[in-house]
């Protein structure tokens, strides 16, 4: 796709880097939307945990 004739090696260096950043920019987002995705069900667990406490404690 990017390998044209004379130029093979320099478009080769250019398809490696973009995979490269490909990739990095892909594992990033990955992380990224698994930690929201952590934070949110972390921030729902501890408001879950905090009305049951509540009500265990209004209850008691």
């Amino acid at each position: 796709m990017f390998a044209r004739g004379k130029g093979r090696k320099y478009h080769h260096i250019g398809e490696y880097r973009g995979y490269w950043y490909y990739n990095v920019f892909s594992i990033l987002e990955k992380i990224i939307s698994h930690q929201k995705l952590s934070i949110e069900t972390i921030s729902l667990r501890s408001i879950i945990n905090l009305d049951f406490e509540n009500n265990g404690k209004t209850k008691n």
